[in-house]
């Protein structure tokens, strides 16, 4: 409790893009937090008018911790100004990055039909060295593209 009102609090004075996503990734591994709702409408509104500040890492953070939470899945706003900023983006991510936000997106189901967003996902998959990637990465991008019908044909992806 304390802990939400004093984000309300630096919400309010204007937290830089970094603290947004670490705040949202921290509190998306807390569950008593997701009854938070007005905590995390506030972190959402603050993303989407930081969004264009965000490194590609801020921006990957946002993404999945966004969509651990239960109450934001359907909040098309949100997640139209994270794929408006992540497709552009997926090319210039690390690794891990690209898998939080292939996690974070196919948590999405709204967004699994999305041919565009899951385009881009696939081709800088395709680009990025999968040899030198973290075992959990890997299992993430497994993970969240076998939910994703969008994404079944793409045959570069799969070999």
């Amino acid at each position: 409790e304390a802990l939400a009102a004093v984000v309300a609090v630096s919400l309010g004075k204007g937290m830089p893009p970094g603290g947004v996503s670490r705040c949202v990734s921290g509190f998306s591994k807390i569950e008593p937090l997701f009854d938070h709702t007005a905590l995390w409408k506030g972190l959402s509104a603050a993303a989407v008018a930081q969004v264009k500040e965000m490194s590609s890492h801020d921006l990957a953070s946002c993404v999945s911790g966004f969509a651990s939470f239960p109450g934001l899945q359907n909040d098309l706003r949100l997640w139209s100004v994270l794929e408006a900023a992540a497709v552009p983006a997926v090319m210039r991510m690390s690794p891990s990055s690209l898998a939080n936000c292939v996690g974070g997106f196919s948590k999405v189901e709204h967004l699994h039909g999305d041919r565009a967003l899951w385009a881009a996902m696939a081709e800088a998959v395709v680009a990025v060295n999968l040899d030198h990637m973290h075992p959990k990465s890997l299992a993430e991008l497994v993970n969240g593209f076998s939910k994703v019908s969008a994404v079944s044909e793409e045959r570069a992806l799969w070999k």
